[in-house]
């Protein structure tokens, strides 16, 4: 076995256990995804999250780990059950946010890699590139729409009802399309030669 090969096997062996994410698993939306680039022999994924819908809290230059989460969906969202939650009082800056797909893949190598990157951008994940190329190759899949937008600082609004209810139908578009991408990427991934494998 090569080291590409229990790198892999190794990893794949955590897949179904809990993981450091917030949801501690993968989200649906992208089970098939990950099952479609793991099947293929000269790749596998290490991190994945399929696009979401928050509304999170923090203080300027808090640390990730310690934001705190009033709402999170992988599915589209009712503009009113943001607006219920934007009015609960808070005690720092409240964001409405939507993050799209993200994907990390390890590649047995360039070639697959450049496949990969190729067919990310033919389904309009742009944002998509190479983390490192040394011992493992890493490659990052990322969408291009995001939205930060600060709707509340404390418990004091800084958007109107019709304005939160604009983001989160505008959100769901990003969602949709998010979506669509992510289908996109698993056909072409089922056509990539599998004889690359040396």
């Amino acid at each position: 076995m090569t080291a590409f090969e229990l790198q892999k096997k190794a990893t794949l062996a955590k897949l179904g256990k809990p993981d450091k994410s917030r949801a501690t698993t993968a989200d649906s939306h992208i089970i098939l995804l990950l099952d479609t680039i793991n099947g293929h022999p000269n790749m596998y994924t290490t991190s994945s999250c399929s696009g979401r819908i928050m509304v999170i809290e923090k203080k300027e230059r808090m640390m990730k780990k310690d934001v705190i989460w009033h709402y999170i969906s992988h599915d589209p969202v009712s503009p009113a059950d943001i607006v219920q939650v934007a009015k609960k009082g808070r005690k720092d800056m409240v964001w409405f946010k939507f993050e799209p797909l993200i994907l990390h893949v390890c590649c047995r190598d360039t070639n697959s890699a450049q496949a990969l990157l190729t067919l990310a951008g033919k389904a309009g994940l742009k944002h998509s590139g190479a983390i490192t190329l040394g011992k493992r190759i890493i490659i990052e899949i990322r969408g291009n729409d995001r939205i930060d937008a600060p709707i509340a600082k404390g418990p004091l609004p800084l958007v109107t009802d019709d304005y939160l209810a604009t983001l989160t139908t505008l959100a769901n578009i990003k969602l949709k399309e998010n979506l669509k991408r992510i289908s996109l990427l698993k056909k072409g991934i089922v056509g990539i030669p599998q004889s690359i494998a040396v």
